[in-house]
Formats: structure tokens, sequence, C-alpha cells
């Protein structure tokens, strides 16, 4: 599955099935001084009405979003995570490895198997943590062309990995900006 991004900015943007043209999941993080939050929704599907839609152009069952996760990004670098109906306590849910100059993130998804996330200039990647280190999901940033090809952001998330993509929206938002943090100077959020 391949979501186009509609900005290069990973933490407000709509994410867009490429193939289907369907947006799949929605991040908004309202600008703020201190203390930002950034909420992720994602696409609800065959949810009936209770009631006919107001007019022609109301969006249909498969055009809603519900509550996904919500982080909270605070002064200081605490952050807090909203995630699957419960509270979750970043430090025990993601563990942090060294690698060189960079930090790697891992985490226990909803299939208890170990995942890892790592950085490069502009990419994100995200692989089993296991010696065979199969790749799970790719963040390609935006191109304007100049000493690559011209390309969107998007996130590519592989076949076998689909039914993980909730997990993988979540723990891509929280690992990008904090290691776009790190690389931008700003280690405040």
């Amino acid at each position: 599955m391949l979501l186009v991004l509609s900005t290069s900015k990973t933490i407000n943007a709509t994410y867009r099935n490429s193939e289907t043209g369907s947006v799949l999941y929605k991040v908004k993080t309202p600008i703020k001084v201190h203390n930002l939050t950034t909420t992720i929704t994602s696409r609800i599907y065959d949810i009936p009405r209770h009631s006919e839609p107001e007019s022609p152009g109301a969006q249909d069952a498969d055009e809603r979003f519900g509550f996904l996760a919500e982080i909270s990004w605070h002064f200081g670098g605490h952050t807090e995570i909203k995630y699957g109906g419960r509270d979750i306590d970043p430090s025990m849910f993601f563990r942090t490895e060294r690698k060189g100059w960079r930090r790697e993130y891992i985490f226990t998804a909803q299939d208890d198997k170990e995942y890892r996330w790592s950085m490069r200039p502009n990419t994100s990647r995200l692989k089993v943590n296991d010696t065979a280190a199969t790749l799970v999901a790719e963040y390609r940033a935006r191109s304007v062309g100049l000493r690559t090809p011209k390309s969107e952001a998007v996130l590519e998330i592989f076949p076998d990995f689909e039914h993980l993509a909730d997990d993988i929206m979540m723990t891509f938002i929280r690992v990008e900006k904090l290691m776009r943090s790190q690389v931008e100077g700003n280690s405040r959020l």
C-alpha cells in the first residue's frame, strides 16, 4: 500500500492510497508555541448511517474518520500517547538504540513481534527486528528534482504487513517527529 502525503510535513498531512485515491489517514498538529498535540484519524468503513445524508454533497459512510491516536509533545521532550483506547507510556512502548550518530526506535506491534524504525537523511525504514530484517514500511521524503527524480512524499507499507497499518502509522508519526527534531537540532520536542 502506497500512501501519498498531501504535504511534506508528516505531522500535518493527509495520507492517500495511491491506487484508490481514498484518504486513509489524516494527521493534524495545530501550531502552538508549547505542548503540541498531534491527532491521527483513520477512515471508518462499513458503519451504517441511522439517517440519510442531508445533501447530495454530504460524506458517504466510507468517507468518515475516527480517532486512532493522539500524541502530546511536551516541552523538554516528554511525550504522551493515547492509542488503542489506552494511555501508553512511550518509555515502555519504545526502546531506543544508538547506531553511530543515529537513534533507532524499537517497539512491539499487535502481532507480538518487534520492529525497528531507522532513519537516513530522506528516508525512514521499518524492519522486523530479527536477523532477516525484512522491510515492513518505508517513508521517502518529497524530492523537488535537483539531485534525484521529482517525487511526492510517500509512506509505503509492504503487502505482508498491511494488517499492521494502524501500528505503523502511529509509530511512524512519533518516530519521524523525534528523528526530524534531532536532525534539525530541535531537541525540545
